[in-house]
This record gives structure tokens, sequence and C-alpha cells, in this order.
């Protein structure tokens, strides 16, 4: 090819490489001097996806890791100016009112810009005015009337203006009066109850407002005989603590655990391993909580063998499988599996000596990076690793001599190479 012609593919090409791989979403579409950093200064793809955030390494001097347009935000962030309400406080950046479930906009001078987001499903606070159920006081503000969790409507004189909403799912709060567990105190709010994950309802007097849900789907892997039960909490944990850590929360049967571990959905599968196939992944003496705690596998039906054990992988095996000399580390010395998971990362330590927590094999990443040598646009500095380089989001081959070794990858829509 015409050394003139292959200037002017690469000069396309790096101009048109804003369009790389899962960047090609109109979310992510921003000018580089409209971004909004996400991100530290070295922050990988990886980490700045977690994020819920952009990459975007192909523009030297500008934000990489950037927050994305919104999408669907634009209708319930579309409040006129001197209709907002304020929901942050002076010099508040978009990530932490984004964070408070908020809309930022900074585009107008002297209004605000962190401001409450419009009902989404104005649904629930349709309720007739004479059905309202009082949730403030005389002269309560939208804001204050919002902090409750409550509905605010101040176009019907006369009326209650701040008043509790619909409920959104009342199958899961149809419970008997009777029969409804505690997960309050006295005079606990709605808000309050509601941030516990339970049930709210004062209609009935003399009974239990604030209540624990009736489990939707839980049923079956929460239905385990209380003497069978593993404890996953700690004294006095609640409900809402419980669920953070995916497990049943069951208060109606004193002296037993509350906070247990669900019964194994498709655990069976990944640990039908070969006793003499099983990793360790314990120590003498290990309990089931301790092991389950690791993420791992416990079996003590087989004495003289492992007990407790790393899980086989379900869909990991072809992302794991990687030559131990090629593993790219993922963590610090003595990382556990579990950490090694939540990173991401692959975890096997059957092999001494070799990096045990690594990078995954990228599921497609061969085909972006099927990119003919000479076609290659350079992604790194001469002797770049390959660690540094997969933390640019480019792909890395050092197989053939002569070209780049680490280079972009080959955008998803749009450009594509021809010989």
């Amino acid at each position: 090819m015409d050394y003139k012609l292959v200037s002017l593919l690469v000069l396309i090409l790096a101009v048109g490489i804003t369009n790389t791989v899962e960047l090609t979403a109109a979310k992510c579409k921003t000018e580089p001097k409209s971004r909004i950093n996400c991100g530290f200064g070295g922050i990988t793809r990886a980490e700045c996806n977690n994020k819920g955030c952009c990459f975007d390494s192909s523009i030297v001097g500008t934000i990489w890791c950037f927050y994305p347009k919104p999408e669907e935000a634009a209708a319930k962030c579309k409040i006129e100016p001197k209709s907002r309400i304020n929901c942050g406080f002076g010099g508040i950046t978009r990530a932490e009112c984004n964070n408070k479930g908020c809309c930022f906009d900074s585009s107008i001078v002297g209004t605000i810009w962190c401001f409450y987001p419009k009902p989404e499903e104005v649904a629930k606070c349709k309720i007739e005015p004479k059905s309202r159920i009082n949730c403030g006081f005389g002269g309560i503000s939208p804001v204050e009337c919002n902090n409750k969790g409550c509905c605010f409507d101040s176009s019907i004189v006369g009326t209650i203006w701040c008043f509790y909403p619909k409920p959104e799912e009342v199958a899961k709060c149809k419970i008997e009066p009777k029969s409804r567990i505690n997960c309050g105190f006295g005079g606990i709010t709605r808000a309050e109850c509601n941030n516990k994950g339970c049930c709210f309802d004062s209609s009935i007097v003399g009974t239990i407002w604030c209540f624990y849900p009736k489990p939707e789907e839980a049923a079956a892997k929460c239905k385990i005989e209380p003497k069978s039960r593993i404890n996953c909490g700690f004294g006095g944990i609640t409900r809402a603590e419980c669920n953070n850590k995916g497990c049943c929360f069951d208060s109606s049967i004193v002296g037993t655990i509350w906070c247990f571990y669900p019964k194994p959905e498709e655990a069976a599968a990944k640990c039908k391993i070969e006793p003499k196939s099983r990793i360790n992944c314990g120590f003498g003496g290990i309990t089931r909580a301790e092991c389950n705690n690791k993420g791992c596998c416990f079996d003590s039906s087989i004495v003289g063998t492992i007990w407790c054990f790393y899980p086989k992988p379900e869909e990991a095996a072809a992302k794991c499988e990687i030559k131990p000399k090629s593993r790219i580390n993922c963590g610090p010395p003595g990382i556990s599996l579990t950490e090694c998971n939540k990173r991401g990362c692959c975890f096997d330590s059957s092999i001494v000596g070799v990096s045990w927590c690594f990078y995954p094999k990228p599921e497609e990443a061969a085909a972006k990076c099927k990119i003919e040598p000479k076609s290659r646009i350079n992604c790194g500095p001469p002797g770049i690793s390959l660690a540094e380089c997969n933390k640019r989001g480019c792909c890395f081959d050092s197989s053939i001599v002569g070209v780049s070794w680490c280079f972009y990858p080959k955008p998803e829509e749009g450009c594509f190479f021809r010989k």
C-alpha cells in the first residue's frame, strides 16, 4: 500500500477512534471539552465502567473516564429553574448530586444546580384529596415533605399538601395486621421505615405500622429449617443489612438464627467436584459459614477429603483458561477468592509461584483486536508492558517484531479496514 495512503488511513482512524469499543452508544458521545471527570489518574477501563461511566483514551490531554450523557433522565429532570427544589449544598459536584438520586444542571447561573427530579411514576401520588393521609405539618416545604418520602401537591387549597404516597407494590405488603412483624420503633416515619426495606401502613390504629414485607421470590431459597440455618450476620442485624449480604431474613421464630445463608440455587453444579480434584479453600476445622464467607463450597459428607474447596467456574472457564506464565496479576499477595472475584478477576491457587488472582481473558477481545499489523495505531510508548497496555483499554500482541505491540482496538461500529 502506498505510504501516503497508509498515512491518510492512520489519520482518518485517529480522528475516528473516538468511536472505539464501548463508546458507540449515544450516552457516551460527549464532546471532549464537555466531559465531566468520573475517575482518577490512571483509572482503567474496567474501574471506570464499574462506576457506570464512559471510557475513551483515544484523545490525549482530555478526560478519559467521564460521566455518560443522561439517556432517560431528560424527562424527569426537565424542571423550570424557578420550580427546582434544592437537593444539595453549595459547591456540590455532579457525582455527589447523582449519588443522592438528584438532577444536576449547571448551565444556568443563579439557579439551583442540584435539584430533586420530577416524580417518574406520578401514579403513586395520584390520590383523591379527601383520601390523602397527612405526612407533615402546617407550612411544611416540598423539600421537607420529600425528605420524609411523601408526596407534595399545593395546587388544591384547603387539602393536605404533604401526604403519604400510594403503595407501589401492594402485594408484598398485604399482610394481616395480626401477622405483621415489627420492623421499626415507636414514632418511626414512613421514610425511615422504607429505608429499612419495610412496609408502612398507618391506616389501622393499634397495629404495627412498620412491618417486614412478605417474601416475593425468595420463598424457595429461604425455606430452610431453623435448625439447619447457617448464620450470615451478627446480633441485631437489620433486614436491610442482611439482604445487602445476599442472605435471608426471618425474625418470626424466637431463639433461631434470623439472618442466614440462602439455599443454594445453582450451587449444586459448581460444587460438584470430585473429592480428589478439590482445591483447598480453608483450614483445619473451618466451619460452613467461614467457608461460605470465602465464596467457597463446603461438603463434610466424605471423611478424609477437603471439606472447604473452591467452586468450579460456571461460565468463567473459557475466559480464565490462561497459561500461568501469561497471567496478569489482579490483586495483592494473600488476596482471597471473594476479593478477587469482586474485582472481576479469575482465581486459581492450584499452581504455586504464579499469580493466583489474575485478569480474565477478554471475551470479545479476539474480534476487536484482529487488526492487520500494518494497520495498527500505536497506543503506548516503546517497551510498554501488557498490563500497562490493558490499563489503557488497548490491545497487546508482541508476536510480530517491527510493528506496534500496544494498539487501539478495532471500532465496533463505523470504521473498518480494507486490504
